[in-house]
C-alpha cells in the first residue's frame, strides 16, 4: 500500500482498541517513512474553565501517552510525537487539530 501522507494523526484514548489502531498506524507509519502524531483528549466539563487544574485527568492523560510511546517502541517506530489537549469534547478538538497542523492542501 503506498501512503502519500506526510503526517498521521491518530487519536488515543487508552481502550484495547485505541492502542490496537495506534500500532497499526506505527506500522503503516515505519514503513511510509511517515511522522506520526498521538494526541489524548482531556475532556473539561463546561463548568470549569479549559484551563482549570484537573490532576486526575492530566496523571491519566500521561499514563495513556506513555503507554503509546511503549507501543511505538514495540512497533520500532521512532520520533513519535505525543501530547494532551484540553477540549470541551474530543471530536471537534481532533478535527481541530488536524485542520490546524496536519492537513496538506
Amino acid at each position: 500500500m503506498k501512503l502519500d501522507a506526510k503526517r498521521i494523526l491518530v487519536p488515543v484514548n487508552g481502550k484495547p482498541y485505541s492502542e490496537r489502531s495506534f500500532r497499526w498506524a506505527c506500522q503503516i507509519a515505519r514503513e511510509a517513512k511517515t511522522e506520526l502524531h498521538a494526541v489524548y483528549v482531556i475532556e473539561v466539563p463546561l463548568a470549569l474553565s479549559l484551563e482549570s487544574e484537573i490532576s486526575d485527568d492530566i496523571n491519566k492523560g500521561e499514563e495513556i501517552l506513555a503507554r503509546i510511546e511503549a507501543i511505538a517502541s514495540e512497533e520500532k517506530y521512532k520520533g513519535l510525537q505525543a501530547r494532551f489537549l484540553r477540549a470541551r469534547q474530543a471530536g471537534p478538538a481532533v478535527v481541530a487539530e488536524s485542520e490546524s497542523k496536519f492537513m496538506t492542501y
